[in-house]
């Protein structure tokens, strides 16, 4: 066995853990071992004679190693070392005659306190993944070679390093539910190459964050920011916004659509927002718009700028008491939903809006539930937009049809509150 290199000790059922004993102890391990998966192994450390100078992948998930040897090995060839869900480590070793590292993963190691000082050398490292390590309270310099750096649930770091902004590779970096953490460091805004920022449920930052221009996701969700400042259009290349449950946000800035990649805005439970500003010229970019349990009482009279958006989710607005004319205008919206707007009484006559036919040849999912006051002219307006809808689709998809047989049909669901029938009948000449 001295020649053995590749060792995977696993229990063949996933949802089982690794049974594998060693009552007398494990005292050595092959040398020339370069692939070891371990799956939950029960010792507290590797065997003291163990040299990992020839380990390429090392991979111990949910062991219960308290550390893994004393000292400074040789880790010359070491590329990849996971020791996530080892719930009772506590530290790993100096990695520093590690040079080749790229990976490391210890998500999941509740119990770990510190990180070695020398990451910051280990020049190949690209991926570092401490998810919920929730017992890590600060952390050293970092390799400037990074790409993705994980540290959602981190609940204890207050802080990253001010050096976080030389990391000029890192593209991903994830402080979900960091809760202690307070702000980032100016000099975040130096990251060039970020594209995925991640401060969801960061609950003690109140001020929005220096970012890189370059960002194309971000993700704020559950902050106490009270405002987006105007600035935030210099974020010329964000695809992705979300600020679901900032519940202190009251307003945004107008030049929030000079953000012309923007396709996706959630400002979902921010429940002292009550105004969305106008959009003062149109606007191809923005597909989804979620601005469901927010304090909004009005839509900007010039909604009908947002020539591409596909869903607009306005559930349990209960402020909202009528929506503008200029709703006609989006004639490619597919998924609408009014959910529980208990205090909706107008809505516009959509029918205007089919004189484009294209209008008819895409999904409509329109939701009124417990929209109770809606009243009569608009039920009515909204059985008639349905009824020019149905015979349009049913003609757009014969006609489709005739040309490619596997062409799929248009859905149209209209959700709408009532305690009869709607006497709205039409005819079909032919069968859809």
């Amino acid at each position: 066995m001295h020649n053995l290199r590749l060792l995977k000790i696993y229990n063949f059922d996933e949802e089982e853990k690794c049974k594998l004993k060693f009552p007398q102890g494990l005292h050595c391990l092959p040398d020339a071992l370069t692939y070891l998966y371990w799956d939950g192994d029960r010792l507290k450390s590797l065997p003291s004679y163990f040299s990992p100078e020839n380990i390429v992948i090392l991979q111990m998930p949910n062991s219960q190693l308290e550390e893994l040897w004393n000292g400074v090995q040789d880790l010359g060839k070491l590329i990849e070392m996971d020791l996530s869900h080892s719930k009772h480590l506590t530290k790993i070793p100096d990695l520093a005659h590690g040079p080749n590292l790229e990976t490391i993963n210890l998500e999941y190691c509740i119990s770990l306190l510190q990180l070695p000082p020398t990451l910051q050398y280990h020049c190949k490292l690209s991926s570092l993944n401490l998810r919920c390590c929730s017992k890590l309270k600060k952390l050293p310099e970092l390799s400037r070679n990074l790409k993705e750096l994980v540290l959602e649930g981190c609940t204890e770091i207050k802080e990253v390093p001010s050096s976080i902004g030389s990391l000029d590779k890192l593209e991903s970096l994830n402080l979900h539910n960091c809760k202690a953490l307070m702000n980032l460091p100016s000099s975040t805004s130096n990251m060039d190459s970020l594209k995925s920022l991640s401060l969801f449920a960061c609950a003690s930052i109140d001020m929005f964050p220096s970012l890189p221009r370059f960002l194309n996701r971000l993700d704020i969700s559950g902050t106490t920011i009270k405002a987006v400042p105007s600035s935030v259009d210099e974020l010329s290349g964000l695809v992705k916004f979300y600020l679901k449950g900032c519940k202190r946000l009251e307003s945004l800035p107008t030049r929030i659509y000079n953000l012309k990649a923007l396709t996706f805005l959630s400002l979902s439970g921010c429940s002292k927002l009550r105004y969305i500003p106008e959009i003062s010229e149109p606007l191809e970019s923005l597909r989804f718009l979620h601005l469901d349990e927010t304090r909004v009482k009005e839509l900007p009279s010039s909604i009908g700028n947002l020539k591409g958006l596909k869903e607009l989710n306005l559930d349990n607005c209960c402020k909202l008491k009528a929506l503008p004319y200029s709703i006609n205008k989006l004639n490619n919206t597919e998924h609408f939903s009014l959910f529980g707007c208990s205090k909706l009484e107008k809505f516009p006559t959509l029918s205007t809006s089919l004189a484009n036919s294209d209008a008819c040849q895409h999904n409509l999912d329109l939701k009124f539930f417990n929209c109770m006051k809606l009243d009569h002219e608009a039920r009515m307006g909204i059985m008639a937009d349905v009824h020019i809808r149905i015979l349009r689709m049913a003609a757009s998809t014969l006609k489709a049809k005739n040309e490619f047989p596997f062409f799929a049909s248009p859905l149209l669901r209209i959700w709408c509150p009532g305690n009869e029938i709607p006497d709205t009948s039409y005819s079909l000449h032919h069968p859809c």
